[in-house]
């Protein structure tokens, strides 16, 4: 069983060579982000001034933009971070020092490996939840100031949508759909007979608030 002296010291091997990752990997994620920040500013400022933006506009078009960015710099960032403390670690001979006082190559790759999981974990969260909304919020911050033509239909309703159900062998084509309460506009749905001998099409009046079973 390790002595209490030696755990101590492990946890503070531990510390310390996150130390020396998690710094050089704030800097490049900084860096990459300020970098794409100010290169994609140069380039779409006459957008934004047709737009009529207001600079609260421009920073929160960002902030809901950089699920997509991170999803891009965070493995280039984490990958510069951790060649540049292996590297100085090489350079003052730290991890010839540490292996030499007995610890382990796996023990000492453990802090990397617990960051790489963790940028993993984050990139997976990033791209199930944060990523594929992230374009529709900066499109509508982009047309948030400029007045609605008329007969634009609100956030909520899609329009022309079309479903295919494979299982019951039905293909649905909706007008207007509303995402929030499930009601449809001008439905129409076509589907074979079990026989296959011919196909209907035919519009369906709807009463409810969701169409499904019952239409």
């Amino acid at each position: 069983m390790a002595s209490p002296t030696t755990l101590a010291a492990m946890r503070l091997l531990t510390r310390y060579l996150l130390r020396e990752l998690l710094v050089p990997l704030f800097y490049c994620l900084s860096g990459f982000i300020l970098l794409w920040v100010c290169l994609d500013l140069f380039s779409e400022l006459a957008t934004f001034q047709n737009q009529k933006l207001h600079g609260t506009d421009i920073a929160e078009y960002y902030l809901v933009s950089m699920p997509d960015v991170l999803v891009v710099v965070l493995p280039m960032a984490l990958l510069l971070a951790l060649l540049y403390a292996l590297t100085n670690h090489a350079r003052h001979h730290e991890i010839t020092a540490i292996r030499a006082a007995g610890v382990s190559l796996w023990r000492l790759c453990l802090p990397y490996f617990s960051v790489g999981l963790t940028c993993a974990v984050a990139l997976f969260v990033l791209n199930e939840y944060c990523a594929p909304d992230s374009a529709e919020l900066a499109n509508a911050i982009l047309s948030r100031r400029l007045p609605k033509p008329p007969g634009t239909l609100p956030p909520n309703q899609v329009p022309n949508l079309g479903f295919t159900n494979a299982r019951d062998r039905r293909q649905w084509q909706i007008g207007i759909y509303n995402v929030q309460t499930g009601a449809m506009v001008r439905p129409h749905v076509r589907w074979t007979l079990p026989d296959k001998s011919r196909n209907l099409r035919r519009p369906i009046r709807c009463s409810c608030q969701s169409c499904k079973r019952t239409c």
